[in-house]
Order: C-alpha cells, then structure tokens, then sequence
C-alpha cells in the first residue's frame, strides 16, 4: 500500500510543481488545520491574512498522513515533516522576536526533517537570516537544508511548434496581481516609445493591474497613465483580467519574447513558463532569477541591488533609479533584439534544452521520494 504525504491547501500546487509530481510510490492528500479558521476570521474582518495563521500548521495528528510537506509554513504538530521554502522559514514577516524563536524551535525537534530551499538565493538568505539574527539555531537546523529548484515540464519539443505572427515581435507578460511590480509601468514607457517610431511590436498583458504594491510604490496616477497607452495602440497591446492556464500557454506559443522586468520577486515562475514555450525571456537579476535567466537564455537588465541580492528600492530617490534602469534597459534589449531577430531562435534554443536538463519533473520527483523513503526508514 502506498504511503501518504500530506501537503498543506496553502501550498498543494506549489508544492506539486516544485516537487514534479506525479509519485511513483506515494499518494497524495490535501490536509488542513485548525489555523485557517482563525486566518479565516482575520481576512474576513480586516481583509489580509494573518501570517502567523496562514503558514503555521496544527491539526493534532487528525489528518491520516505518514508525511506532511508544507509550502512556506512550518508544523506544531508530531507527525514528520519538511518544507519548502521559496524565501525565508518561518514566513511570519513579524517584528517580534518571540514569535520568529517559536517557528524557529518547530526546526529543532526531531519530527522535522528537511528545509528545501527552491532557490540558492533562498537557501542563502534563510543561512544568513538565521546566523546574524537567531545564531542559536543555525548549527541545528543548516545540516537539514538543501536546495531543489522547481520542476517545470517543456511544453514542445521544438521552436518549430511556435506559430508567432511572423509580421511582429510578439512579447508577453503574465501578472497575475502585481502588474506595476513586475515592471509594468516600465514595459508600457517603453513600448510608447517603441511604437512611435513605428516598431512592428506586440505585447499582451495578462493582470488585474492592481496598483500600490510595497516594491513600485505606485499610484492611480500610474495606473491611469498605463491605461491611457493601451488604449493609446489598441492594435498593437492586448490586456486580459484573467485568462485559463491553456489559454496562457496557447498565448506563449504564439509569443516571441517573455518579460519579467521586476522590482522583487523571490523566483519568477513565469520566466520558466516562458522558457519551456521557447519564449527566451527579458528579466532583471534581482534574488534568484539569475539562477534561471541569464544572457545566453534571455536578457538580463542589471539593477542596484542590496546585498542579500534583493532590489535597492529602500527610498524615493532608489526607486526612481530603478525605475529608469529598468526603461532604459528594455528598450536597449528590445531595440537590439529587432535588429538582429536571429538571435531569438537561437536563445529559444537554449531555453528548451535549459527546461530539459535543470528543471525535468521526473527527477525531481525521484529526489523527493528519496527524501521521503529516508524519512520513513528513519534516515534522515
């Protein structure tokens, strides 16, 4: 009979992609706790989830797993467990002490296991967070981490699949929520200048455009500007509120080019959605997206950056240069890229076979079985 691993709802289908799912010879089963009834309560009245709640775990053992694997949280109950982390264990973004030790401690008992980091960025920031803030708990918990980047199946098997109108340069951007701090305000500027020297340009957007986030710091005054120059070229930007998964990737087969110019993000799934369509990909380097993107890939704009590798965005004056850096360095690209479009072949190239050996499902998921299997026969 096959063992069961628990994954919690938060993280089910990160988890799932991470880890390149199917199992061999595991089953897999969606478990909850008792703290989403409290985030629950706490977004309902003050519309934003309690972080404490919503990456911790506890279901007093009534979930029948052999196994509980988290995605961002950590666990108060006794079953075994490891989790995987896309930034910082434990994601509680809180200023007291007290309450990071508490996470902290889950990390020291013996019912847990491992800590995947899916970035070396992560895994870094996390070693580096924890010997200059918690130095009591770095020489126990460092021995259980490890480094899986996420898994990501080639959608073709060749650039030949690709049916780009031939007419354009075709780019798209997918922004789920976040569309100004993925670069969007700076994506826009640039194709108004574009296009009005008349570059034979395409770019779909897919987002909410929801403004105001931490990183862009942007306003209603960005986001009526930005609405004002897609009505401004109506045959050349396309925006969608939401579209299916198969109609995203169905829109990237059709796309030349795939933009991920963000202020922070601590991977960038959409870079290897890109990529795995044969759509090289025009990304900043902030956190881990140099693991993913680089100039024999895509194109990089190299931005200020701190020293834990995230953007340099800490006052006004920073993100003003970041914004510029981000302008100035996509129409460098985009403008070099039209000019010589061969190379867009030979990058969609790479990006397939890149897809292939650093990101292959398969084994991925042999790696996490075998954590699995050395869990249960008391290895790890």
């Amino acid at each position: 009979m096959r063992k069961i691993i628990g994954i919690n709802s938060l993280g089910y289908n990160q988890v799932r992609n991470i880890a390149g799912l199917p199992y061999s010879n595991y089953q897999v089963k969606k478990v909850y706790d008792f703290y989403k009834i409290p985030n629950h309560l706490h977004f309902k009245i003050k519309k934003t989830s309690d972080q404490y709640y919503l990456n911790s775990f506890n279901d007093f053992g009534l979930n029948k797993v052999d196994i509980l694997h988290f995605f961002n949280a950590v666990n108060y109950c006794n079953k075994p467990w490891l989790t995987t982390s896309e930034y910082i264990i434990p994601r509680y973004f809180s200023n007291k002490n007290s309450c990071t030790k508490k996470g902290l401690d889950t990390l020291l008992k013996p019912n847990f296991k491992k800590l995947i980091s899916m970035s070396n960025a992560a895994h870094q920031h996390q070693l580096n967070f924890m010997k200059e803030n918690f130095p009591e708990y770095y020489n126990e918990v460092a021995p259980k981490m490890m480094v899986l980047l996420p898994s990501q199946k080639k959608l073709m098997n060749s650039i030949d699949e690709k049916t780009a109108n031939p007419n354009y340069l075709t780019f798209t951007i997918v922004a789920s929520t976040s569309f100004f701090g993925k670069g969007g305000r700076e994506i826009l500027n640039a194709f108004d200048v574009l296009l009005q020297k008349n570059f034979s340009l395409k770019l779909n957007i897919i987002s909410k455009f929801e403004y105001g986030d931490w990183a862009s710091k942007t306003t209603k005054e960005d986001y009526d500007n930005a609405l004002k120059i897609i009505e401004k070229y109506p045959n050349n930007i396309k925006s969608y509120n939401y579209l299916e998964n198969s109609k995203v990737l169905q829109m990237f087969k059709e796309t030349n080019i795939g933009l991920l110019p963000t202020y922070a993000d601590t991977f960038g799934y959409s870079v290897l959605e890109s990529q795995a369509n044969g759509c090289p990909v025009i990304s900043t380097n902030v956190f881990a997206i140099p693991e993913i993107n680089n100039n024999q890939l895509g194109w990089m704009i190299e931005v200020p950056k701190i020293e834990n590798l995230n953007a340099k965005i800490q006052t006004e004056e920073d993100i003003k240069l970041f914004s510029k850096t981000i302008h100035e360095g996509l129409i460098h690209h985009i403008e070099n890229i039209y000019n010589n479009p061969q190379i867009i072949t030979e990058k969609a190239k790479s990006c397939l076979l890149h897809i292939a050996e650093n990101h292959n499902p398969q084994k991925n998921a042999s790696i996490t079985e075998s954590l699995y299997d050395n869990i249960l026969n008391n290895k790890l």
